[in-house]
């Protein structure tokens, strides 16, 4: 076997990540003054490949024990140490009562005027780039699925739908304990983590940096305006101190009815400097019901990305 490739088995075997950087650089400057006489095709395209792989876990080891990548400015709170569950548990999951409305009942669907998306969150992966939640729509005709949500697009990087309603009744294909629901999870590398702030506000505790959230709506968009046209929406981040910023960190087109949208409160990141902000839709309803869900939207609260 080429000597290089024992070198990188030895370094798989390395647990602690620093060790790991060590050799990686250590390789890379070896290959880089000896050239590459020898290897194969196949052998430069596994160094490759393993070289990435390593790199990733070192990236990876680094934050989930709470220390800050390379470069990342200073923390606006506490950086947290995480690691895999066991189990997710999520036959057990509550829905977080975002809206401060009464969940649709499906036993007793008069019993109250609202049908309220459910909510029920997991946590963030390893490497901060994906947060994941179990989704259950509201009413009669509601799917039941695990998002995972990409934190720089804001965009769903895959779904497993546990359950749904198509024109031949109900179909349940998962149950949330099964292991293909754990597995898929686990596929992101899931942590279970909701550290969950409420308001439209806050100011670090670290530093004392103040941010503000805002929803900015064309007035036709709403029920009471009569017109209920479709209409943009966007959403704000003002940077209040240390100095004076503002961005637009999302644009959509809602569609008309709407009661209300509201910035409910904001999901911290647990590495870095990154917030999700929980947004609150309430809509008229077909049969005059309220229809509340919410539009989950990411945000980088670094000084230099506003």
């Amino acid at each position: 076997m080429n000597l290089w490739i024992l070198v990188i088995k030895f370094i798989n075997f390395e647990q602690k990540f620093i060790m790991k950087y060590i050799f990686v650089m250590v390789l890379l400057t070896a290959t880089l003054g000896c050239g590459e006489k020898g290897l194969t095709k196949e052998d430069k395209e596994w160094i490759e490949k393993k070289i990435v792989q390593i790199s990733d876990s070192i990236y990876k080891s680094s934050i989930a024990n709470g220390n800050a990548p390379v470069g990342l400015p200073k923390a606006l709170w506490n950086r947290v140490t995480l690691s895999l569950p066991d189990s997710y548990n999520l036959g057990n999951a509550k829905p977080f009562e975002y809206s401060g409305a009464p969940e649709f009942d499906e036993d007793d669907p008069m019993t109250y005027g609202y049908n309220v998306v459910g909510f029920y969150p997991i946590g963030w992966s390893l490497n901060g780039l994906y947060f994941a939640y179990l989704s259950k729509g509201a009413g009669y005709g509601g799917s039941k699925s695990i998002e995972i949500l990409n934190t720089q697009t804001d965009k769903i990087e895959s779904s497993l739908v546990l359950s749904e309603w198509d024109p031949d009744g109900a179909k349940t294909y998962y149950q949330p304990q099964d292991k293909v629901v754990e597995d898929f999870i686990r596929k992101y590398e899931i942590c279970k983590h909701f550290n969950y702030q409420k308001g439209d506000s806050f100011t670090s505790s670290k530093n004392g940096n103040k941010f503000t959230f805002e929803v900015a709506a064309d007035e036709q968009i709403f029920f009471e305006n009569a017109e209920m046209e479709s209409g943009k929406v966007e959403i704000y981040a003002n940077m209040i101190s240390p100095k004076t910023e503002r961005k637009q960190i999302s644009a959509y087109t809602s569609y008309g009815g709407v009661w209300s949208i509201e910035i409910k409160g904001f999901i911290k990141s647990p590495f870095e400097n990154k917030v999700i902000i929980l947004v609150n839709h309430s809509e008229r309803g077909y049969e005059n019901e309220t229809d509340i869900s919410y539009k989950l939207i990411s945000c980088n609260l670094n000084v230099d990305a506003f």
